[in-house]
């Protein structure tokens, strides 16, 4: 018993770093960064955020530094 559970753990720590690079690319190849067009920041800075604005866009830095890490 000892034997199948040493080469399970085994075979799991080689076969599961190539499903994790699987699974970052096919992650990497449904999103993408979130990225504005100059003329909207532009537009975004004249104005007078509602609070929940800064959540909002907070989620989106969160988002792009997620991708950054995982598919630049």
């Amino acid at each position: 018993m000892r034997l199948i559970v040493s080469l399970c753990l085994l075979i799991s720590t080689i076969f599961l770093p190539g499903c994790n690079e699987h699974l970052r690319a096919s992650e990497c190849a449904t999103f993408s960064k979130i990225e504005f067009e100059q003329e909207t920041k532009d537009w975004l800075g004249g104005l007078e955020w509602p609070e929940t604005a800064y959540g909002d866009f907070n989620e989106v830095r969160s988002h792009n530094t997620k991708w950054e890490q995982r598919c630049s």
